[in-house]
């Protein structure tokens, strides 16, 4: 078996899926190219000619402070409290606590604050994380579980998200880097 990798463009990773359907798929690799034959279909896109870096480098192995949050609750909570973030800094607040969350957001220009609350079981005192709303919406709008657990070091360090229970042939893993919070 041969073990290559290549980096397609995004646009290109965004249009192939919707072309893949049940049916055979010829792919032709040439220097700069990668060619998808499906059917009648000539799918052509250029490769990006970098290595991907090595991610595992990035994650911290030492995030042992644990936070599981039931992924439905937090979810609503989370976009709720976003209408409420400033446009310019898009932060959201967790105040963790071992058996709750406070999520908060503000936006000053506007006079407008949200705060919600919502049960968590976390294995350490009380810390304070802040997210780009953003960011924290794309990876929990992303996964399909009940529960998640934040593995956490420090509030200015990476944290990892992942569910509590994988899905056969899953590993799901995401890291988040925190914000400073504006007070």
């Amino acid at each position: 078996p041969i073990n290559e990798q290549y980096i397609l463009p995004l646009k290109a990773g965004e249009v192939l899926p919707k072309l893949l359907y049940e049916t055979d798929v010829k792919i032709f690799l040439s220097d700069s190219n990668l060619t998808f034959q499906i059917g009648e279909i000539e799918f052509i896109t250029r490769l990006i000619a970098q290595r991907y870096p090595d991610y595992k480098v990035v994650i911290m192995v030492e995030n042992e402070k644990l936070l599981k949050i039931k992924l439905p609750e937090f979810q609503a909570a989370v976009r709720r409290i976003t209408l409420f973030s400033s446009i310019n800094y898009r932060q959201i607040k967790l105040v963790v606590k071992k058996d709750k969350i406070e999520i908060s957001s503000e936006d000053i220009d506007h006079g407008a604050s949200g705060k919600e609350v919502i049960p968590c079981d976390f294995t350490e005192e009380e810390m304070i994380l802040g997210f780009n709303t953003d960011f924290l919406n794309d990876i929990i709008s992303n996964l399909s579980c009940e529960e998640i657990v934040i593995k956490i070091s420090s509030p200015t360090k990476a944290v990892l998200i992942e569910p509590v229970k994988q899905n056969e042939n899953e590993d799901i893993l995401m890291l988040l880097m925190p914000v400073r919070i504006n007070s």
